[in-house]
Formats: C-alpha cells, structure tokens, sequence
C-alpha cells in the first residue's frame, strides 16, 4: 500500500511540474516574423527592461487612454539608451513576434527594426 501512496505521489509530482512546450521560459530570445505589419515614423515612447525576457523595449501609450499599451522590442538597440524611463522619438519597421506573451488586457508586443531613435 505504501508504495503505491508513492507511485501516486511520484505521478502527481510529474504532472504538475510539467513544463508546456509553448510557455516562454525566462530570458527566451524574441522570434519575430521577417515580413514587415507597418512602419512607424517618429513615434514618442519611453524605453523600459522586460526582466522575463531580458529585453529593453519602448513602452508607447496611447494619448488619452490608461490600459493601450504597445511594447516594441527593438532587435538591437544602443547600450546608451538602455535607461529605465528614457522617453525617446523613433521610427521603424514593426514584425510580429512568434513566440508573443500574454499580458494585460490592452496591451500588444512587438518586434522592431529601428531606422532612427532619439532621446527628447
């Protein structure tokens, strides 16, 4: 009896340890699609770190609402400018991210190639 208390255990341990293939594990590089959604032009955003993916991204708020959000995450961006809170102006060519997050309700996630970025 005893031992089958511990297979059972044992069995239970294992499926709730269970990692999904499709989670994002911690520090996963970004997977964006090479065809280009849009190009923005001198967009205001402030630069923020995603410590879950260990990125720097632009955090862009929508003028006049609190929960629309759009996080660019930059393919590379100057170590100068990695500063939590920097606002800057930038423009680019916007890629879907493959392995996208979920988070708040409002918010999107996307890859960006920066063509120019400037800080105000």
């Amino acid at each position: 009896m005893k031992k089958a208390k511990l297979l059972f255990l044992f069995a239970l341990l294992l499926t709730t340890v269970g990692c999904d293939k499709d989670d994002i594990s911690p520090n996963e590089e970004i997977v964006f699609e090479k065809n280009i959604l849009t190009t923005i032009t001198d967009v205001s955003g402030t630069i923020q770190y995603d410590a879950e993916w260990d990125h720097w991204y632009i955090c862009v708020v929508h003028a006049n609402t609190f929960d629309s959000v759009i996080n660019y995450y930059p393919l590379s961006i100057s170590k100068e400018l990695c500063v939590p809170d920097k606002k800057v102006v930038f423009s680019g060519e916007v890629h879907e991210i493959k392995n996208t997050k979920i988070g708040p309700a409002g918010h999107e996630y996307y890859a960006i190639e920066l063509t120019s970025i400037k800080t105000l």
